[in-house]
């Protein structure tokens, strides 16, 4: 429930600020904070499923969580912003709802996870669409040693896909400024949230 949980409401409250041009505010800092914070201490429970361990030792793999999950969700939230279209051609998107780009991207990351459990070991149909889901997240957790093993080739695979997606997004701003003349929101974020996902990564 965490690992559904905390991403949304992290990646909700970064994309809704980014949407209304505000800079951080110390209520959106706690929010942010309180979501990344669950994310990783439930990332670190999923990923030591099953494993008996003290306090201190939950308290260091949860923080060991934290780059992954506080990168992947500001990546999944600017790559939402960068590419949400503008239905009446204004700077204001807020009445706009759609945004298929990210379905795909969402639709797609759940399918490679599932190929890539597919192909590194069986398992039950339930189990399967539960580790493909919580994987848009974290990575394969380790409390399996097969899926253990899989781990960096999980990472690399990630940090792959995630350099094509934020190219396009980018190639995506380029045509709207130029074509358009729309808003440069890489400008914005660069100008207006920088230092905050400078000290979050």
């Amino acid at each position: 429930e965490g690992l559904i949980e905390g991403p949304c409401s992290a990646i909700l409250t970064l994309y809704a600020c980014f949407l209304t041009r505000s800079p951080p505010s110390l209520k959106f800092l706690v929010c942010m904070m309180m979501s990344l914070i669950s994310t990783a201490r439930a990332a670190d429970k999923f990923n030591n499923f099953g494993v008996d361990r003290g306090l201190s030792e939950q308290v260091v793999g949860s923080v060991k969580q934290v780059p992954d999950v506080v990168l992947h969700i500001i990546f999944l939230a600017t790559l939402a912003f960068l590419t949400r279209p503008l239905d009446d051609g204004s700077d204001d998107d807020l009445k706009s709802s759609k945004n298929y780009l990210m379905c795909v991207v969402l639709v797609a990351e759940l399918v490679f996870n599932a190929a890539f459990l597919s192909a590194v070991s069986p398992m039950p149909l339930v189990f399967w669409l539960l580790l493909s889901t919580v994987m848009i997240i974290t990575h394969p957790p380790e409390f399996l040693p097969a899926l253990a093993r899989s781990r960096n080739a999980h990472r690399v695979s990630r940090l792959c896909m995630s350099a094509v997606l934020g190219g396009a997004a980018m190639l995506v701003q380029t045509a709207w400024r130029h074509f358009d003349g729309r808003e440069d929101r890489l400008e914005f974020l660069a100008t207006t949230y920088m230092p905050f996902m400078i000290v979050m990564a």
